[in-house]
């Protein structure tokens, strides 16, 4: 998440602009864990069944 995080640092505009939002907004630590809770949302909407 940290090489993520440079990364957008030094190239904004060929990374996702959401995080590149909240990095301008907020600290790159508090950053990072939004990072980690939007990748376990998907994680966790890909894993769990649609169907019953």
């Amino acid at each position: 998440m940290t090489f993520r995080i440079r990364s957008i640092r030094l190239e904004r505009e060929k990374f996702d602009l959401w995080l590149a939002d909240n990095l301008s907004r907020k600290q790159s630590r508090l950053a990072s864990v939004i990072l980690a809770n939007k990748t376990a949302r998907m994680n966790s909407a890909v894993m769990t069944p649609s169907e019953p």
